[in-house]
């Protein structure tokens, strides 16, 4: 009950819980005393602790039943009295009872970032990196390259191997790559250009993955597949009917005029499956899908018939072919590419369903498809790592079958090798990491014990078609075409690793790294074999001497474009001086001599960036080697035509955009000598582009950033406005 008190109120009870709450260790251990000297009241104690002030606090009603003074039942988000009255529903949310929690979530969120921290720093202590062992002195860039510590305008591409397969915890650039100065795009972002082109188009890394930000009427992407043959479509005409029949003749064709680049596959094998296939139809097994494949790279090819090797036989030709062929190569050549790709998802992990994959992508490579390409590519490789793990490996004790299959996996292997990295430097995708596989046995060419099985192999209708004189030529060009490939990678890596910025800092090292190059280009050359040698006079078109050819150019383009950089915008270079003036066409250059003897009496600082003195002797013969750019790209335009179709045409018209932005810059440089016929080169690179483009929107895309260029350089040296 409760108990009046001294001031006449009434005071309610103690109970047992507050007693106990007032003998709690939390009270102080004195109480205070009165005027009197007498004890105050107990119960007139403060706590003054926190575990005692801080309460729950109840459940606070939404506005509307705070105005209406009814009873909230507090369910979110909408209380039931808002929900009956169809009222919008706000809680007034109290920020002072939710202070002491999120001083809690803030504490948690803090160590919670400590802990990504130090993982990360883990992280990148324990995970390993591969790097690119090179012997001392012979690349001076990796000999003697300081590390940038100066701030850049432009962007630094990584020179560690996490890009290609390292994980990783925090996001990177995709278009972040050691290549990533060495695309094509990378010429149009010049500081040269950035009057001339757009600035979405200065901003450029990609035409294959950009080109419908570039262009959004239309041009981007890839071309989809004909209605005909699209899947599930029956409304449209009827697509090329395939027949069996025709498989012989076109795989037989194959060997004939495209397996001695690529002799990857066994003659006989191949047309023993044809032979099945012509007798009991198509299976869904990879024999069948290999002879789908091979017939679409046979009816491909027929646009641009290959002409024989001279050093065949004249009297081996390959088999007639149907009329319906030849009236559509393209749409049954689709036709068969359709087919085996529904076999595709069926393939394991063998040989013959790797090689299934390989010339998939072979095939797409054709058609100017290469993210198709890549992907077909990208199945093939993780396969191969897949099944070369799972085997036992080689031994000197195998029969002649396990070693014939040896050997055949030694060529898939280098096949996937070379093939990736021919893309991997232009896609801005991941690499698969097989160049990185433990896998020594490099494919040697045949022997004489070979040589003689060929001959022998030959005699029967199986194998009639390949010619026998050719395997050994077709072992060295496979062999030259792998290991050249992979040293203009690695050229690539050590060059256009870092921006152009640190080629303007760093010119005596570009200066070096070109003569060294030009020293392995002659050496390559004088260790070719005589039938693939290539002399002054052009080989024959589409000869094995001719892609070879067309390889060390490439080579050339690539070590010499820095130098075109260089040349180009020294005036944004400090240090450099200004008062240099073109070469003129009938002004004797610099020769090759004296090149090397100034960038050998040239004075380099310890950090190799040379000083003033030396950079001024340096730069004329910058401006010559910046020349040698402009007529290589001058005299590579013209042959762009005469490749035809074949597997790297994607990357030809990528070479033939980077020839005409160059000549371009040399017409918009002061410094630069154009060629007399720039116009007529400039519209020969349009016109081939525009015959590619057709087929690959991405080749388009580029037709129209160098079309919209040559449009505005071309009216400005006429004296006439720009558009």
């Amino acid at each position: 009950m409760p108990q009046p008190n001294r001031f006449g109120g009434n005071q309610p009870a103690t109970s047992s819980a507050d007693v106990a709450r007032d003998d709690s260790p939390e009270l102080d251990s004195t109480r205070e005393q009165g005027s009197g000297g007498m004890s105050t009241n107990p119960r007139k104690r403060r706590y003054i602790s926190n575990a005692f002030t801080t309460r729950k606090r109840a459940a606070m009603a939404c506005d509307f039943c705070r105005l209406r003074k009814t009873k909230c039942d507090n369910a979110r988000p909408k209380c039931g009295n808002c929900r009956h009255h169809n009222a919008t529903c706000v809680y007034t949310e109290n920020t002072e009872a939710s202070a002491p929690e999120d001083d809690a979530n803030t504490n948690v969120m803090h160590r919670l970032d400590e802990i990504k921290y130090l993982l990360q720093q883990v992280q990148a202590q324990t995970t390993p990196k591969v790097h690119y062992t090179t012997a001392a002195g012979q690349f001076p860039l990796i000999d003697r390259a300081p590390s940038i510590s100066e701030s850049a305008p432009e962007r630094e591409a990584p020179v560690d191997d996490s890009w290609q397969s390292g994980e990783s915890f925090h996001a990177v650039n995709p278009y972040d790559s050691p290549y990533r100065a060495a695309r094509c795009e990378a010429v149009v972002r010049w500081p040269i250009f950035r009057d001339w082109l757009s600035e979405k188009e200065c901003r450029l890394e990609s035409f294959l993955h950009e080109a419908e930000i570039l262009f959004p009427d239309g041009v981007g992407g890839e071309q989809p597949l004909p209605a005909n043959l699209a899947r599930g479509d029956i409304r449209g005409p009827p697509g090329p009917v395939i027949d069996e029949d025709d498989c012989v003749p076109l795989c037989k064709r194959f060997l004939s005029h495209v397996h001695f680049r690529n002799p990857i596959l066994e003659p006989r094998q191949l047309i023993s499956y044809a032979k099945e296939v012509s007798q009991h139809g198509m299976g869904w097994d990879g024999r069948s899908c290999l002879v789908l494949v091979i017939s679409a790279i046979s009816c491909i090819l027929l646009t641009n018939e290959l002409p024989p090797e001279p050093d065949l036989d004249p009297s081996i030709h390959a088999p007639p072919l149907s009329s319906h062929i030849h009236a559509d190569p393209g749409g049954v050549a689709e036709a068969f590419a359709q087919a085996a790709k529904k076999r595709l998802g069926l393939l394991g992990m063998s040989m013959i369903d790797i090689q299934c994959l390989f010339f998939m992508s072979i095939y797409e490579k054709l058609r100017i498809r290469p993210l198709q390409s890549w992907f077909c590519l990208q199945q093939a490789c993780s396969r191969l790592k897949s099944h070369l793990m799972s085997r036992s490996g080689f031994s000197s004790s195998m029969d002649a079958e396990k070693r014939e299959q040896h050997q055949i996996e030694q060529r898939v292997f280098w096949s996937c090798v070379r093939s990736e990295t021919e893309l991997l430097p232009d896609l801005c995708l991941p690499s698969s990491g097989l160049d990185a596989f433990q896998y020594p046995e490099f494919p040697s060419p045949p022997s004489a014990t070979n040589n003689e099985h060929f001959e022998e192999c030959s005699e029967s209708s199986d194998s009639g078609y390949v010619p026998p004189n050719s395997q050994a030529q077709s072992w060295l060009f496979f062999l030259a075409e792998i290991s050249l490939r992979r040293t203009i990678n690695a050229h690539l890596r050590l060059l256009y690793g870092r921006s152009e910025s640190y080629w303007l800092s760093h010119l005596p090292l570009l200066l070096r790294h070109h003569a060294q190059c030009e020293e392995q280009i002659s050496l390559w050359y004088s260790h070719l074999p005589s039938k693939l040698q290539f002399s002054d006079s052009a080989p024959q078109p589409q000869s094995l001497s001719y892609y070879l050819e067309s390889r060390f150019q490439d080579w050339r383009e690539h070590i010499l474009r820095p130098l075109l950089y260089c040349a180009l915008h020294h005036s944004r270079q400090k240090n450099w001086p200004h008062q240099f003036h073109p070469v003129a066409a009938g002004e004797p250059s610099p020769s090759t001599s004296t090149v090397s003897m100034s960038m050998q009496t040239a004075v380099l600082s310890p950090t190799g960036t040379g000083n003033l003195n030396s950079n001024a002797t340096l730069y004329p013969q910058v401006l010559h080697l910046a020349q040698m750019h402009i007529d290589l790209c001058a005299s590579l335009i013209p042959h762009s035509f005469e490749h035809g179709r074949y597997g790297g045409v994607w990357q030809l018209c990528r070479r033939t955009f980077i020839c005409g932005m160059a000549l371009l810059a040399s017409v918009i440089s002061e410094d630069l000598q154009s060629p007399n016929d720039w116009v007529d080169l400039c519209r020969t690179a349009i016109r081939y582009l525009t015959h590619w483009g057709a087929e690959a929107r991405s080749v388009e895309a580029m037709r129209l950033v160098l079309e919209k260029l040559f449009d505005r350089v071309l009216r400005n040296s006429q004296g006439q406005p720009s558009l």
